[in-house]
C-alpha cells in the first residue's frame, strides 16, 4: 500500500517543487515522503483537494503556510490590486488552479485502456479535513521555501469503512 501512495505522491511532490521553482521563481527544498499525518495542521491554510480514480480511489490535498500562499497569489495576480471581498474568492480560485496544474502535470499518460479520472478541485481551506478517516492510509511530504512550506498529502480511504457508510 505504501508503494502505491508513495508512487503517486513522489511525482506530485516533484511537480509542485517545479511549479514553485520554475513557474513562480520561488526556491524550494523537497522534503522526504512519510506515512504519517502532519504533526500540526493548524497553520496549513488555502488547501484544495482533488480525487483521482482508476484502479483505486485516492485524494490529493495541497495546502500552504500563509506567507507562502500570499507570495503564490501575488504571482498569479501579477501585482493587480484587489478588494478584500474579491480576495476570498481569488484565494479559492488560485488554490484550486494550483492543485489542478500540479496534479494534472504530474500524472503520466496511463497505459492504453486504463482510464484515470481526476475530479474538479475542491477548496477545503484547512487540510486536516482529509485526515478524518482514521483508518485511511496516508502519505505526506512538504516543500520548504524561505516563505514557508507547501504541504502535500495523498490519502487512500479505507474501502471497508466507506462501504459501511454508504
Amino acid at each position: 500500500m505504501e508503494n502505491e501512495l508513495f508512487g503517486m505522491l513522489e511525482p506530485i511532490r516533484d511537480r509542485a517543487a517545479k511549479f514553485l521553482d520554475a513557474d513562480l521563481d520561488i526556491r524550494s527544498k523537497i522534503g522526504e515522503l512519510r506515512s504519517e499525518v502532519f504533526s500540526d495542521t493548524s497553520n496549513i491554510k488555502n488547501s484544495s483537494l482533488i480525487a483521482i480514480t482508476s484502479n483505486s480511489s485516492l485524494f490529493v490535498a495541497i495546502g500552504y503556510d500563509s506567507q507562502l500562499f500570499d507570495i503564490v497569489a501575488g504571482h498569479c495576480l501579477n501585482g493587480e490590486e484587489v478588494s478584500e471581498d474579491e480576495l476570498v474568492e481569488l484565494r479559492e480560485s488560485i488554490s484550486s488552479e494550483a492543485i489542478n496544474i500540479i496534479v494534472g502535470n504530474a500524472l503520466q499518460t496511463p497505459p492504453t485502456g486504463v482510464a484515470i479520472n481526476i475530479s474538479t478541485p475542491l477548496y477545503i481551506d484547512e487540510i486536516d479535513s482529509v485526515f478524518k478517516d482514521k483508518l485511511a492510509r496516508v502519505a505526506t511530504t512538504t516543500i520548504d521555501t524561505l516563505f514557508g512550506s507547501m504541504y502535500i498529502a495523498v490519502v487512500k480511504p479505507n474501502t471497508k469503512t466507506a462501504n459501511i457508510r454508504s
